[in-house]
């Protein structure tokens, strides 16, 4: 469900099942080995002993019922990491029912009244940014943990993309890449009114999706690597092909700053100022020999297409599908 963005068939409220504890704990070889690490953490003598324990939910639902109800908000409060990553699945149910309601009131009223409503969502962007920030703690404790790393890397990937279904209707996007929309439909007007209103958040998630799968080790990439690849080859083409591609400054100047969104991390000064304040024109930069300007669908096609040439995938033949659509869709656009 999270690396496709499809509803899920599972209610949080019902899901009682226990939870995965600290990763200490499941390399433990011995049942004295488990007993001195489970105290360790959470005995008595701990110094974070008395927060682990009032925070630690007896289940997948508890888990989500203190995410939600912004009990998880506190600065000195981390997660186990497969805690964290559970966190994305609630996640990703509420923003598939909310991209259903915009859709429905994109139906009804029109693409530019749809984002009047999507300014008002502002609870679900708190949970985002919750969500963000329970990610830095828990990745600032794991820092020295090498097999923590790719997980990590896993987790924000997902992060971005549940963003980016936030922001964009991609069933559309997937409509067009196929050819089943044309400029004069209102599913089109809804999609480039989106792709235009949101364009740095939408540059800079997509971005850092890109850089997820680059920095993510050959050796633990899944079956869903090239899948990935391909979701954002598709809302990067798909932001080109709508013009949303220059900033202007406050003047309404094009700005002439680069920023190469797939190469900084999310924390860069730069990034963070074309994210919020759309100071910058996106540029990607994580090939080898040069950088691209984002106007060109074809180029960009050629860019995502690179990305799997230069990022052998251990699944070949769904790689090599995935690379041939976009292949298909390059010489669709090149001859057009």
């Amino acid at each position: 469900m999270l690396t496709d963005g499809s509803a899920s068939r599972l209610n949080t409220t019902d899901l009682k099942c226990p939870l995965p504890d600290y990763n200490d704990l499941w390399e433990a070889k011995t049942a004295q080995d488990w007993a001195l690490v489970f105290a360790k953490i959470h005995g008595d003598g701990h110094p974070t002993s008395d927060l682990v324990m009032k925070h630690r939910p007896s289940s997948f639902s508890s888990l989500s019922k203190q995410f939600l109800n912004k009990e998880l908000a506190a600065d000195d409060v981390t997660l186990p990491l497969m805690q964290l990553i559970a966190l994305l699945f609630p996640l990703q149910t509420a923003v598939h029912h909310l991209r259903r309601f915009l859709d429905a009131l994109a139906d009804s009223i029109g693409a530019s009244s749809t984002w009047d409503s999507f300014a008002r969502t502002t609870d679900f962007r708190y949970l985002l940014r919750s969500w963000y920030e329970l990610y830095k703690r828990t990745a600032d404790s794991l820092k020295s943990d090498p097999h923590a790393k790719s997980f990590l890397v896993y987790s924000l990937q997902m992060y971005h993309f549940i963003c980016l279904d936030w922001l964009l209707p991609f069933a559309d996007i997937e409509r067009l890449a196929r050819g089943e929309l044309e400029p004069h439909d209102s599913r089109w007007e809804l999609l480039q009114t989106s792709c235009l209103a949101k364009r740095n958040y939408i540059w800079t998630h997509v971005g850092q999706a890109m850089r997820a799968a680059i920095l993510m080790p050959l050796s633990r990439r899944s079956g869903s690597w090239p899948a990935a690849v391909y979701r954002v080859a598709l809302i990067m083409w798909a932001m080109s092909v709508a013009g949303a591609t220059r900033a202007a400054d406050e003047t309404g100047v094009p700005s002439d700053v680069a920023v190469p969104v797939d190469c900084l991390a999310l924390s860069d000064g730069l990034l963070q100022d074309y994210a919020e304040r759309n100071v910058g024109t996106p540029i990607l930069a994580s090939l080898k020999g040069r950088a691209i300007t984002v106007e060109s669908p074809v180029e960009v096609l050629s860019y995502c297409m690179r990305i799997f040439d230069e990022h052998p995938d251990p699944f070949p033949l769904f790689a090599g599908g995935a690379r041939a659509k976009l292949e298909s869709m390059r010489r669709r656009w090149y001859l057009s």
